[in-house]
């Protein structure tokens, strides 16, 4: 991506949510059991006549069970890697990379299919989903969202705006001064969300520059 002064900011967006302290589907059930017993009406009592039973007008509905819904099973990968230079990702390593990326994700995909066999009573009959989280800079994180399954979706969050992030890929990193900002289109345009980090100010005022702070921009 070439600006190591964001990769904390786009860090901090994807953090994971911590793991409960306490019996979530348990708190959930009584709530809801709670609620019901508090909005079922009986039939009988709202035509004026006496209810059958006394407990007739706190028994919930039988279709909705005793727990909440089910999620479904459901997990975000994120991704990152070189940019092609030709000392760290050469554009003859691109097929190589292509293919342990694939072999990669379809050991993901037959991991999820385990853990919904093995754990079916907390998780929705239906396909897993898997996200892939990505900046979509030039080189590996481009190649891993052409190497995906198809059935896994591209969250994508740039460090910029995505007028001042196309600035990046006007130039290859590989050299030759190759504009490759189509690629980078390709793959924003099969992006189903799209986050974008606003501008650095040192950066608008043209203080941070290849030439000025190059260490950032390796």
């Amino acid at each position: 991506m070439g600006r190591g002064l964001r990769a904390m900011a786009v860090a901090s967006v994807i953090e994971l949510p911590r793991e409960p302290k306490c019996d979530c589907y348990g708190f959930l059930s009584r709530r809801l059991e709670l609620n019901l017993r508090r909005t079922t009406v009986d039939p009988m009592a709202a035509s004026g006549q006496s209810p059958s039973s006394p407990t007739a007008a706190t028994i919930p509905p039988a279709e909705l069970g005793q727990s909440p819904p089910r999620p479904a099973l459901a997990l975000r990968v994120g991704i990152t890697g070189h940019r092609p230079k030709p000392g760290k990702l050469p554009e003859s390593s691109f097929g190589f990379v292509q293919q342990r990326l694939r072999e990669v994700f379809a050991a993901i995909d037959a991991a999820l299919v385990e853990i919904a066999r093995d754990q079916s009573a907390n998780y929705l009959d239906a396909p897993h989903r898997v996200r892939l989280v990505s900046a979509l800079a030039e080189g590996a994180v481009q190649l891993a969202v052409s190497a995906r399954p198809s059935g896994w979706t591209v969250d994508a969050i740039l460090p910029f705006p995505r007028e001042s992030y196309l600035e990046d890929f006007r130039q290859s990193a590989a050299g030759g001064g190759r504009d490759v900002t189509a690629g980078f289109l390709a793959c924003l345009a099969e992006a189903t969300t799209v986050v974008e980090l606003p501008d650095d100010p040192l950066i608008r005022r043209k203080e941070l520059t290849p030439e000025t702070s190059p260490d950032e921009y390796q």
